[in-house]
């Protein structure tokens, strides 16, 4: 079953999982966790305010949306060129502004503006409240953490963000999906990130907030817990706040497992 917090009460979200797979795991309780694998945008900080931004300018130019589907179209249907190598970021928004209606003028004052406000903004992320204080006490504990970006952007740039963010220090290792397709196409980059993770499936856990993704690591195995999620997203623990992942969640460091 799923837990959703600040509800109040426990809710399923799996309506469609059978009936024995519900038993099973109320026969066989998790284990206690090792190892957290986490996305970086949108869970570590906050990764709409650059669209926001370009969304309010599209409005003053004529567009008619809400953020959401906006983000939405975005991310699958235009970003994800940029993330497999099939396009440069700025050539496929441009794609993207065209198929919203605007014109060659339009969108090139888009760009004009958009590049220097994009530098700016992700030049000045912070960290989302409680991520600081809970991953210092996860790392001091032993818990393995592990960033795994589903963005466009490569290790190197993840690592930058870290840096900024003042977390760098506390992960293990950096993963993105762009490097993992890359180098192993034929392979979900979440399975390949398990494979490079000295821990059992079932003693990791992963906090994002993208559907596809979160579907990917329920069936790798790994126990899901969505944060800023998507409407659509299924998971077994929902968090409202991110201090909540400490209470939780079962935690038991490796060596402590070893001793």
């Amino acid at each position: 079953m799923a837990v959703r917090t600040g509800a109040g009460s426990i809710l399923s979200r799996r309506a469609a999982l059978p009936a024995l797979e519900l038993l099973r795991r109320l026969r066989h309780p998790w284990p206690p966790l090792s190892g957290l694998v986490l996305d970086c945008g949108g869970v570590l900080y906050d990764d709409t305010v650059w669209l926001r931004w370009l969304l309010k300018l599209l409005t003053r130019l004529g567009l008619h949306t809400h953020f959401t589907p906006f983000m939405r179209i975005w991310q699958r249907e235009y970003l994800s060129h940029v993330k497999t190598g099939d396009a440069e970021y700025w050539q496929a928004l441009r794609t993207f502004l065209r198929a919203l209606g605007l014109t060659a003028g339009q969108m090139a004052e888009v760009q004009a503006a958009g590049m220097a406000r994009q530098r700016d903004l992700e030049g000045s992320i912070l960290p989302l409240p409680g991520v600081v204080n809970v991953l210092t006490r996860l790392h001091a504990q032993g818990i393995q953490l592990t960033v795994l970006s589903s963005g466009h952007t490569d290790a190197a740039a993840v690592q930058t963000q870290l840096v900024r963010l003042g977390l760098s220090r506390l992960f293990d290792r950096v993963l993105t999906e762009v490097d993992l397709g890359a180098a192993f196409p034929q392979q979900p980059a979440l399975e390949r990130a398990i494979s490079l993770i000295d821990l059992p499936a079932k003693r990791l856990a992963y906090v994002g907030r993208d559907a596809r993704v979160l579907g990917q690591a329920s069936r790798a195995g790994l126990r899901t817990v969505a944060v800023n999620y998507d409407a659509d997203a299924e998971a077994d623990i929902y968090m409202e706040h991110f201090e909540q992942l400490l209470d939780l969640l079962p935690w038991s460091a490796p060596r402590a497992m070893a001793g």
